[in-house]
């Protein structure tokens, strides 16, 4: 939602913090968890 909204800053925060909860919990490997960074920091660099 941040993302669309334009919010890149808040968005790449966001994504931090689902890459936080997948390292965490079961059900989410490695790949994921790779994505939810990756789009943060493509977030940050917009």
């Amino acid at each position: 939602v941040y993302e669309a909204r334009g919010d890149k800053s808040k968005a790449a925060e966001y994504y931090r913090k689902a890459a936080d909860f997948a390292k965490l919990n079961e059900g989410f490997d490695q790949k994921a968890i790779d994505r939810f960074l990756s789009e943060a920091k493509r977030a940050e660099s917009e």
